[in-house]
């Protein structure tokens, strides 16, 4: 089976799509780690993107290596977690993600 984590860990620089009024928005977005299956991402809710996951929250991301080949891509639905400790443990192993 296909180790996503390993990967992104290794390729953590992509490319997030979401919907934003009808149509699909891309922006250049950081893969956080993977746990249980999930794929972590941050960002705020004074963002354009936690706006439109707000709205609707199917989402797509993906990631290549340095040859642009392979492209690995997942995709799901965004689930909001207000968990401090998760957060803080994060932005403690990646104090440049405060400024955000």
């Amino acid at each position: 089976m296909f180790d996503y984590g390993k990967f992104f860990d290794e390729h953590p620089n992509g490319v997030l799509a979401t919907f934003d009024e009808g149509k699909i928005k891309t922006r250049i977005f950081q893969y956080l780690f993977t746990d249980n299956n999930r794929i972590y991402f941050f960002t705020n809710e004074n963002k354009p993107v936690y706006k439109q996951l707000v709205k609707k929250s199917e989402v797509s991301f993906c990631s290549h290596h340095e040859g642009y080949s392979p492209v690995t891509s997942v995709r799901g639905k965004a689930i909001f977690i207000d968990d401090l400790n998760l957060k803080k443990e994060y932005l403690d192993k990646n104090p440049n993600i405060k400024a955000i």
